[in-house]
């Protein structure tokens, strides 16, 4: 019996599901198994993970079931004795289940987990650690407050902004993005609660979890990268599906009179963002803009053999491409790095970002097959995949 079960929900995300997988199979197969819910993506996720991982669980859906409703459908053929919730646009290290199992065996007390998320420029997350939303804690995020003050315990509330990101912390809520729970514990809780299309459910799920007495922490000494940031301007379909997430779980956890005069400020204040993110789509605002490649004199390559494919790619063909096997190595003029995930450890590629982040301007991500180069914005939706080949 696997020690662990990776539970990975993929909707149209074939080119991130191939490097979350790639990075995920270098841990020790004989301590995991990994299932995946394909919630009726368009891609051929079964033709590729035949071809490729013969061993991993899929479960395709027929329609697309939400986020909640596809966990625990994984928690259901789950056979490990702790389940981790992990999007496909990750990229975890080689050591990631040693590590989770290690934590969770040193501190039974621990009925869930969470981990240090960087994106795909080695930018920290804030949503690695959050607090429970409360009505004024959200009230000041949607005011903008909490972007003013981001390390305020007052204002920044909601992603606990007072605490460091580099120490562990016992928080209250954990992003679905990568959430350890113990089996006993999701069981005895009863899951994902499926109420929650898209967003919301990780919060609901954490907050249920400490309800129940057990610690929810924040464990900064496991790494990983998530490709999907908290990008500054959403969409209206964004903004209309997360806070009605919120309102559901405002509605299950906030039921006392005191607070039915602040519920309504906070929904006010949705209608409001949605209403603004409307009228912005209407002007054609608030939408992320196509970035090209930019063609430099210099990258700093991280591979450990040289990549011909690079040199003859359209947008790097003007440029003298680097080959690092050091690592950390940073070249004069360099600009941007490319990771080549052929032929580096993932956790090496992950201190990498962690590690140099300031010293260029941003990482490009070469697939394990060579074949697409990911040049990452702060969401994965707007990530731009370019083929080596075309």
């Amino acid at each position: 019996m696997p020690h662990l079960s990776v539970i990975i929900v993929s909707y149209n995300s074939l080119a991130f599901l191939k490097l979350c997988l790639h990075s995920l199979m270098q841990n020790s197969s004989e301590k995991f198994e990994v299932i995946v819910i394909d919630n009726n993506s368009s891609e051929d996720v079964l033709g590729f993970l035949n071809s490729q991982y013969p061993n991993v669980v899929l479960l395709a859906n027929n329609e697309n079931v939400g986020f909640g409703r596809a966990c625990n459908q994984g928690i259901a053929v789950a056979k490990g004795d702790y389940f981790v919730f992990l999007n496909p646009d990750t990229i975890v290290s080689e050591r990631m289940v040693d590590n989770v199992l290690e934590y969770m065996l040193a501190n039974p007390d621990c009925g869930a987990m969470g981990v240090k998320m960087l994106d795909g420029n080695g930018l920290f997350l804030p949503e690695s650690k959050r607090g429970l939303p409360t009505l004024w804690r959200s009230a000041f995020r949607l005011t903008g407050l909490t972007a003013l003050f981001p390390k305020s315990a007052l204002f920044s509330g909601y992603y606990l902004g007072h605490l460091s990101p580099d120490e562990a912390h016992d928080i209250d809520v954990l992003a679905g993005a990568f959430m350890v729970v113990r089996a006993d514990v999701a069981k005895r809780c009863g899951g994902f609660n499926e109420l929650f299309f898209m967003y919301g459910e990780d919060i609901d799920f954490s907050w249920r979890i400490k309800q129940a007495g057990y610690r929810v922490v924040y464990n900064p000494s496991i790494v990983i990268v998530h490709f999907k940031g908290e990008s500054t301007l959403k969409n209206y379909r964004y903004l209309k599906i997360f806070y009605s997430a919120m309102r559901i779980f405002y509605n299950l956890h906030f039921k006392r009179k005191r607070e039915i005069l602040l519920k309504h400020l906070i929904n006010g204040l949705t209608y409001m963002m949605i209403g603004v993110s409307w009228l912005a789509s209407l002007l054609k605002m608030g939408r992320f803009k196509q970035i090209n490649i930019p063609r430099i004199d210099r990258y700093t390559v991280l591979s450990n053999d040289l990549i011909p494919e690079l040199q003859s790619f359209a947008p790097l063909k003007h440029s003298v491409v680097c080959p690092s096997t050091e690592g950390l190595t940073v070249f004069p003029n360099s600009v941007f790095a490319v990771i080549d995930l052929s032929s580096v450890a993932p956790s090496q590629a992950i201190d990498m970002v962690e590690k140099s982040q300031n010293r260029y301007k941003g990482f490009l991500w070469l697939s394990p097959d060579r074949n697409e180069l990911f040049f990452p914005l702060s969401a994965s939706t707007n990530t731009p995949l370019f083929s080596l080949h075309d």
